[in-house]
């Protein structure tokens, strides 16, 4: 299968072949595979010259305004990390968010409105709401939630679980252990999710509302001045990060 990439063409190697992709015209022979992103390897000098831009390649659409804008938007926030490749993570990253956002419905921008008027008169959307306003979750925090696109919404999710997953190998890396690793994960990272999951986390340490989720990066960002896990700071005394944002949530702090 070949790959036209401005006047260059490229070999899109076999899986059981897919060590690199070649300068070449030459195709490889088959059997071919679906083309799998994640698993393929480019050399360096390709990579130095050239951006793989799958979704730009027939019959895949051209971006979005929205997904340029989100490209530009966490390519810039992978590099104040310092990582390496930041546009190509992004471009990744958006790509598995476009591909789990197309089984999410398509809501009006002002659904957020329209779940509040609803709360009023309907008990089954009172109800999916209840255990959101008991972490905390207000008028304001519906609105902004569910008045992002479902493509932001995806990629905000998607973004979270690599950066811990990131973390996590680091940590590995370092000489922890997995349980030591997942420990330091928790005291790290908010967990995001349905609050009345109790199958991986309990009490305090439950996942919080993803509607929270802005309100909570403030925060972070502001007046939270980050402790390392393991102090005796308040982050020290708390039995995971979700524990800490809870008590400032219950202390008007958040």
């Amino acid at each position: 299968m070949l790959a036209r990439l401005g006047s260059v063409c490229v070999t899109l190697v076999p899986v059981e072949k897919r060590d690199e992709l070649r300068y070449s015209g030459k195709q490889q022979g088959p059997p071919w595979r679906a083309l799998d992103m994640a698993r393929i390897r480019v050399s360096p000098e390709f990579r130095e010259r050239f951006e793989l831009r799958i979704e730009r390649m027939w019959p895949f659409p051209r971006e979005s305004a929205l997904e340029r804008e989100l490209l530009e938007q966490y390519t810039a926030m992978i590099e104040a990390c310092g990582i390496p490749g930041a546009k190509r993570i992004a471009r990744q990253l958006l790509s598995l968010a476009k591909q789990q956002a197309r089984s999410d419905p398509d809501l009006p921008p002002n659904f957020g409105q329209i779940l509040l008027e609803r709360e009023v008169a309907d008990d089954s959307t009172r109800k999916i709401l209840a255990p959101k306003r008991t972490e905390g979750v207000t008028d304001a925090d519906i609105k902004w939630w569910w008045g992002l696109d479902k493509l932001e919404r995806r990629l905000l999710i998607v973004v979270d679980d690599w950066f811990r997953m990131a973390a996590f190998e680091k940590h590995l890396d370092e000489g922890m252990t997995k349980e030591q690793a997942s420990s330091q994960l928790g005291k790290s990272f908010p967990v995001f999710g349905d609050p009345e999951d109790t199958k991986n986390f309990k009490g305090d340490d439950r996942p919080l509302p993803f509607e929270l989720k802005e309100r909570i990066n403030k925060w972070v960002e502001g007046e939270y001045q980050y402790e390392s896990p393991g102090t005796s700071g308040r982050l020290g005394s708390a039995s995971s990060m979700n524990a800490l944002i809870r008590s400032e949530v219950r202390a008007g702090r958040l």
